[in-house]
């Protein structure tokens, strides 16, 4: 508030002396911030006093912003120092509490005989919304010690406070308060904060019997303080020996409230009060949780709590008392007594005194980590722990020892990971306000981490924290796999933490060696990889990374990261390649060398720029399509293991994930084929190349630029056409998108051949100028003549070419599997007619062959016969009764 009043800035002016006899005496001395300042003159001296302060706020909004206004504020201290009397007067101008328009808010008060028999009145008066506000006080002492409040009162619209006090010098008080508002908001401006609805309620205090008494009662059908809502609430408690015994009778509930953004319904307190003490029983629901407890109150002294049952279940979980225990309050703290729980198959236990000293023991067997839901829902962690803990000392100093084993720990993120349930062992030593530390960290075989050192107890003490151990990248592979992803490699870690819990200080290694990653779906891989991270203070320096494609090629790695999660990490990482295969699969292969730079807030938005080179890039369209490719549309798995369904999960999440990159990234990339870009299959073969730039945003790219048509032929059977425009275009991931097209001029026609869609499964669309069926513009193009003058056997090779187009198994081929022969051939003869040929073997070596058309000589029989791999004796009769022999040579050369 000082901060804000004066803005950063104070001058100080005047003087300021002392008197003699002891006193003080001011002259104009005078404090002056950016927002408000303050006067103070006069002198308290030996006999007399005269003092008188002022301060000026010139707008209240920047002390408050919920305050708009001109503030002022005069007190004056006169008389002697045995006998003062003080003056104050305050007031507020137009102005705003809340949205509140306020005029002539004026609060004065006079006190006299301030250090003896004192005797002061208050008054408040102004105007809140167009409501006047009235309000007053009086407060007397007498002789005997006691004290008279009275003439308390507080109106402002439907708003009222009212009621007196007697307090006697024993100092038992007599009196009624009451409050009373049909519309809570009328307080909003005076309390600060919004209120809604209504509230009746009193307090009465009396004596009986020299004890007091107190009766409070409270109801209100609805309320709401800010963001917290009440409804039907209803106290009614009297309390008989209030400073004793402190007997209980009533009740308190509460129907429904928010709190905190927490639901609390059906909350009941209900107290019977006997000779010497409370029977209390609570009960309700909160956060998810039904809770009940029973117990039983002694007032003392010392205050004595016997819980003899206590209960909260909910999400499965329950928790219970084992047996009745005892918590103690008295001048020197709590004693607790067989304090013992039950959580699912475990317990939790505490005992001991916690005060000025502590003498505290606490143990966890077999506790299930999934009690934690109780407290906090939704907290998912599963496991089991066991502990204990003897600590001694003082609270500001405690000593002791610590011990804790938790197994099979699995938390949500892990889950939804893949990664391996974690054993944890631990122990310490308190002392010096520090614990020391011995902790190992399990997660399967490879995979151990070992933390020893000291932490301090408070959060802004020193560490000394030494972590060593070795991580398995497979640990990634679960999650990584849905995608089509393994890792491999080891990790060795060796750091010493220093600074605070707040902001810690690392110094130490982290390496790579034997290092790999695979991608099945783009065939990219990386072996041999290792590397060195090097931290230092809050930096985490990438020393040197490296790894090779299975082509030769390189891809390495260096930069800085600064360990700040609120700046989202922000460092600057060079990733370059060298002749790196990127790609490798059916479909593509791509090798490219790459200079990127990734800078900025690495976790949050940061800049991705450079350059990637591509040095060769063959698309290959397959000849025919996969039918299994993937599976039915809309095909469920019914009743799956855990397992499955576990691996269902991952892989649900696995496709949402892809829909969008991790985190958004500036981008500013160039990549470049100059004519390295290769499209072949299908009968195509076609070079393509260019520049493509890539700015906006990951979530949103912006591309300018592409790879384009250079040369290239489309040949069908026989007959060849020229590509006369095209382009491969690249969505966000590695499968390319092809738009070519291939035209040539034959019998009165220009045929087009347009190729477009995924490589993986183009559309092949036949078209021409001047416009003719399919049918019709191929039979031209493949026979030039129209294809009502086909011979049967071109009408079987025209029915195979748009097989091939399609992406369908050859025609020829379905025939063949039907026979049961290895190879069938149709062609045609030196005349034109069909001829077809079939071949089965019937050993290694051996083969028969018989051929068929339209001539007797067309007509035969041939065998072969394999001497070695690469001589062959053939043999042949046909229907004419001709024969022949031959020998046939072959080898391959490369």
């Amino acid at each position: 508030m000082f901060d804000r009043a004066t803005g950063g800035t104070l001058d100080l002016t005047g003087a300021a002396r002392l008197t003699p006899g002891g006193g003080f005496a001011f002259s104009d001395l005078f404090a002056s911030g950016q927002h408000a300042s303050a006067r103070l003159n006069g002198e308290y001296g030996r006999d007399k006093v005269d003092l008188g302060a002022r301060i000026e706020i010139a707008e209240t909004q920047a002390l408050d912003p919920r305050v708009s206004g001109k503030a002022e504020v005069a007190a004056a201290l006169s008389g002697t120092p045995s006998d003062l009397t003080a003056a104050l007067k305050a007031n507020f101008g137009e102005g705003r509490l809340l949205d509140r328009k306020t005029t002539g808010i004026a609060l004065e008060a006079l006190a006299n005989h301030v250090t003896g028999l004192i005797d002061a009145n208050a008054s408040l008066s102004g105007d809140v919304d167009g409501h006047a506000l009235q309000g007053s006080m009086h407060v007397a002492k007498h002789d005997d010690g006691g004290w008279a409040i009275d003439n308390l009162g507080l109106s402002l619209a439907s708003a009222r406070l009212s009621g007196a006090l007697a307090i006697g010098a024993n100092n038992l008080a007599t009196g009624d308060l009451s409050f009373s508002a049909t519309n809570l908001d009328d307080l909003s401006p005076l309390v600060l904060t919004k209120l809604t609805g209504a509230l009746q309620a009193k307090a009465s205090a009396s004596v009986a019997d020299g004890k007091q008494a107190l009766a409070v009662t409270a109801n209100s059908d609805r309320m709401t303080i800010d963001a917290n809502k009440l409804e039907g609430l209803k106290v009614d408690f009297k309390v008989a020996d209030l400073w004793g015994a402190k007997i209980i009778s009533g009740f308190a509930q509460l129907a429904r409230a928010e709190v905190a953004g927490q639901s609390i319904t059906g909350v009941k307190l209900t107290a019977t009060g006997s000779a010497s003490a409370s029977d209390l029983e609570l009960s309700g629901n909160a956060r998810g949780l039904s809770i009940n407890a029973r117990g039983r109150l002694f007032g003392g002294p010392p205050t004595r709590l016997e819980l003899a049952s206590c209960a909260a279940q909910g999400g499965g979980q329950r928790i219970t008392l084992a047996a009745p225990a005892t918590v103690t309050y008295g001048g020197d703290g709590l004693d607790i007594k067989n304090l013992t729980f039950l959580v699912g198959a475990g317990r939790l236990s505490l005992s001991g005194h916690s005060g000025s000293t502590l003498a505290l023991r606490a143990s966890a067997a077999a506790v299930p980590l999934t009690a934690f839901d109780l407290v906090s829902p939704g907290l998912g962690i599963s496991g089991v722990a066991d502990g204990e803990a003897t600590i001694g000392g003082t609270p500001g100093n405690p000593t002791g020892e610590w011990r804790v084993r938790l197994r099979r720990v699995v938390a949500p993120q892990m889950r939804n990971l893949g990664l391996p349930a974690l054993d944890v062992a631990g122990s310490g030593r308190l002392a010096g306000g520090r614990t020391s530390l011995d902790a190992t960290i399990n997660a399967g075989t490879g995979n151990v981490v070992r933390v020893t050192g000291s932490a301090p107890l408070a959060p802004d003490g020193p560490l000394d924290v030494k972590v060593d151990g070795s991580l398995d990248a497979r640990l990634a592979n679960s999650m990584l796999s849905v995608s089509g992803r393994h890792a491999a490699g080891s990790l060795a870690i060796a750091f010493q933490l220093r600074g605070t819990i707040a902001k810690p200080q690392a110094q130490g290694t982290m390496r790579l060696s034997g290092g790999g990653l695979r991608d099945d779906q783009t065939g990219f891989k990386l072996t041999g990889a290792a590397g060195t991270l090097v931290a230092n203070g809050d930096t985490i320096r990438i020393d040197h990374f490296a790894g090779t494609t299975p082509n030769g090629g390189s891809i390495s790695a260096t930069g800085e990261v600064r360990l700040d999660p609120a700046a989202g990490f922000p460092g600057s990482i060079r990733v370059t390649g060298q002749h790196a295969q990127l790609v490798a699969n059916d479909i593509l292969s791509a090798t490219a060398d790459m200079a990127l730079t990734i800078s900025g807030p690495l976790t949050q938005k940061p800049r991705v720029d450079g350059r990637i080179t591509v040095v060769s890039m063959d698309i290959s369209v397959p000849d025919r399509l996969n039918s299994v490719a993937a599976p039915i549309p809309g095909t469920k798995h019914l009743n799956p293991t855990p397992t499955a369904r576990a691996r269902l999960a991952l892989m649900a999440k696995g496709h949402g994930a892809h829909a969008a990159p991790l985190f958004d990234a500036t981008l500013a990339l160039t990549i470049s084929a100059a004519s390295r870009i290769v499209v072949r299959g299908r009968g195509m073969y076609a070079e393509l190349g260019g520049d493509l730039h890539v700015a906006g945003s990951a979530r949103d790219p912006q591309v300018t630029g592409g790879f384009n048509l250079l040369r290239g032929s489309f040949t069908l059977l026989s007959s060849r056409l020229t590509f006369t425009r095209g382009a491969v275009r690249f969505h966000g991931d590695v499968m390319p998108d092809l738009d070519l097209v291939a035209e040539t001029s034959t019998t009165g026609i220009t045929a087009r051949i347009s190729v477009t869609g995924p490589a993986v499964q183009p559309t092949f669309q036949i078209s021409s100028t001047p416009s003719l069926p399919e049918d019709e513009i191929l039979s031209r193009v493949l026979f030039q003549r129209s294809s009502g003058s086909l011979t049967a056997f071109q009408a079987v090779e025209l029915a195979n070419a748009v097989g091939t187009l399609s992406g369908q198994a050859d025609a020829f081929e379905h025939i063949r599997r039907s026979l049961g022969v290895d190879s069938l051939d149709i062609s045609s003869s030196a005349t034109g007619g069909a001829l077809v040929s079939a071949t089965r073997a019937i050993n290694d070596r051996v083969s028969v062959g018989v051929t068929t058309g339209a001539r007797p000589q067309d007509n035969g029989v041939n065998l072969n016969y394999d001497l070695t791999r690469h001589v062959r004796l053939q043999a042949g009769v046909d229907a004419s009764g001709g024969s022949s022999a031959g020998v046939g040579l072959d080898w391959e050369y490369k």
